[in-house]
C-alpha cells in the first residue's frame, strides 16, 4: 500500500472559504434581492405579462441561490467531517504502532 497523506490545514480553509461564500449568497439573498418587487402591476398594463415573467425569472433565481448556499454549507460540513475522520483514523493507526 501507498502512503497518503491530507493538508487538513489545507482542507479546513476549503470548507471555511466555502462558509464564507454561503454567507455572500445568504447577503445578497436577504439583503439586496428579497427589496426587489417586480410583476405585472408595476410593468404596466401593456407589458403585465412581461412583468409577471420577470418575477417569475428573480424568484427562480433567488432559488436557485437559497440551494447553492445551502450546497455549499453542506461541502463545508462534509470537509470537517472528512478532516475529523481521517484524524480519528490516523491516531487509530498511530494507537496500533505502539
Amino acid at each position: 500500500m501507498g502512503y497518503t497523506r491530507i493538508d487538513t490545514g489545507a482542507v479546513l480553509d476549503a470548507a471555511h472559504r466555502y462558509d464564507t461564500a454561503a454567507e455572500l449568497l445568504d447577503t445578497a439573498l436577504h439583503s439586496h434581492l428579497a427589496r426587489l418587487s417586480f410583476d405585472g402591476s408595476r410593468a404596466g398594463r401593456s407589458y403585465a405579462d412581461s412583468g409577471d415573467a420577470v418575477r417569475l425569472a428573480v424568484e427562480r433565481s433567488c432559488a436557485a441561490l437559497a440551494d447553492w448556499s445551502r450546497a455549499a454549507r453542506e461541502i463545508a460540513v462534509l470537509l470537517r467531517t472528512s478532516v475529523q475522520n481521517y484524524a480519528d483514523a490516523d491516531s487509530r493507526a498511530a494507537g496500533r504502532l505502539r
